[in-house]
């Protein structure tokens, strides 16, 4: 993308200066780069969304190591730049302004469709971004692997933790396989199939193959720089899921919230209490009854199906 002189002429009436290496028009450049992973045959103006700036953000995040001055002035200048481009009369609303919008405020109780991709692009997008394969890089492969399978099994963190190698089936790659739990807090074991979502197996594949080629304990989840016998500390998978969730921009992320979408996706999808809580490992249905309460927005979308007949005079 050209940055139109026009824009230069704006920077200057803004005692910026209108040298095309000046960060401004550099750091907008650099967003225009990144876009092209999107698509090349759209015109910028007319193809960003709230959903790219949002997604620009969660790269600048892994890519500056959480700098977030450094991320904010980047951003600050998209923003800069849209708003001329209304002015202009080119675009109609400014997506940084709606993407930031979007997401503020903290996670309720489970993530809602939205935080749930967004969750899934943060980790797209890094494999758009790394062609490394060294600890830095297993290191993050661990902690998505952990968070994808905390989301996508309604594990305990604690049941993680506690899982070796051999409870996680590797039959993922031919679109079935399991997690066999043997630890849990009743001490009663159980198996939960795992489902064929393809970047979820696709980054348990790639953990495996790390670890494999790093370490030959026994516990799937491990400190990389150790070849001591013991597992992840919590501490340390509590902190990687919520930077995970940051580099998301969901502020708060826990494996609580995890497992509770984990339930709840179940749930709405109408598979009955009995087999939510036997993949879960509870022994009453009472804990899942909270599940069943709509939210503010279910509330919405069933009240806003509702026809009402009209009144008789």
């Amino acid at each position: 993308m050209d940055m139109p002189n026009d824009y230069l002429d704006f920077l200057q009436l803004l005692n910026k200066s209108p040298n095309p290496l000046h960060p401004y028009s550099d750091n907008l450049l650099d967003f225009a780069h990144w876009l092209k992973y999107f698509s090349d045959d759209v015109s910028f103006f007319e193809y960003v969304k709230p959903k790219h700036v949002y997604d620009y953000k969660s790269h600048l995040w892994r890519l500056h190591d959480s700098n977030v001055t450094k991320i904010n002035g980047k951003i600050e200048a998209i923003a800069a730049y849209m708003d001329w481009a209304i002015e202009q009369g080119w675009i109609e609303k400014n997506p940084v302004s709606e993407a930031v919008h979007l997401k503020e405020g903290r996670l309720a109780r489970w993530l809602d469709k939205d935080n749930y991709s967004a969750l899934e692009w943060t980790v797209e997008d890094f494999f758009r971004g790394s062609l490394l394969n060294d600890d830095a890089y297993c290191k993050r492969i661990r902690n998505m692997a952990l968070t994808l399978l905390l989301l996508n099994t309604g594990l305990l963190l604690d049941e993680a933790l506690a899982l070796q190698l051999s409870d996680v089936q590797n039959s993922l790659g031919r679109g079935k396989g399991s997690v066999t739990v043997r630890h849990s807090k009743d001490d009663k074991q159980r198996i939960i199939p795992l489902n064929n979502n393809n970047l979820f197996r696709l980054v348990l594949i790639i953990w495996i193959e790390c670890r494999r080629r790093t370490h030959n304990q026994h516990y799937f989840f491990l400190p990389l720089r150790t070849f001591e016998e013991r597992p992840l500390s919590v501490q340390t998978a509590q902190r990687a899921i919520k930077q995970l969730g940051n580099m998301a921009g969901l502020s708060g992320l826990t494996p609580l919230i995890l497992r509770n979408t984990f339930t709840k996706s179940l749930i709405d999808q109408g598979v009955p209490l009995e087999k939510v809580a036997a993949l879960l490992g509870h022994e009453s249905l009472d804990t899942l009854r909270i599940y069943t309460i709509p939210n503010e927005q279910n509330a919405e979308q069933v009240v806003a199906k509702l026809e009402i007949p009209p009144i008789k005079e």
